[in-house]
């Protein structure tokens, strides 16, 4: 009998030997272009609002409730207003919207 020949450095994998693909899978993977990361979702704001807890007059919330849907946000304008208006009118030029003068 002969002797069998020296290994091959080429070695055969069975693509069945693969690990399956499952949307999970897919879902957990990172999405890269050339070598940068790709992050999925929004991009993150340059001045994000802070969450906080406040204590107000009732009269006060409620009056802002009132004014329907977007009140929250009414409120943080018109305490941008008091700020500014505060610090003088070189802050003022800093709203982002001009609108406090459109429900007038």
């Amino acid at each position: 009998m002969k002797k069998s020949s020296e290994k091959s450095d080429i070695s055969w994998v069975d693509p069945d030997d693969a690990p399956e693909i499952t949307d999970d899978w897919i879902a957990e993977a990172d999405l890269l272009q050339g070598e940068t990361l790709i992050r999925r979702g929004r991009p993150r704001k340059i001045n994000p609002k802070t969450q906080v807890t406040l204590r107000i007059d009732r009269e006060v919330l409620d009056f802002f409730k009132d004014t329907g849907p977007g009140w929250q946000t009414r409120l943080n304008e018109a305490l941008y207003l008091v700020v500014a208006n505060a610090q003088g009118e070189r802050h003022a030029s800093k709203l982002k919207r001009g609108s406090a003068s459109k429900r007038a």
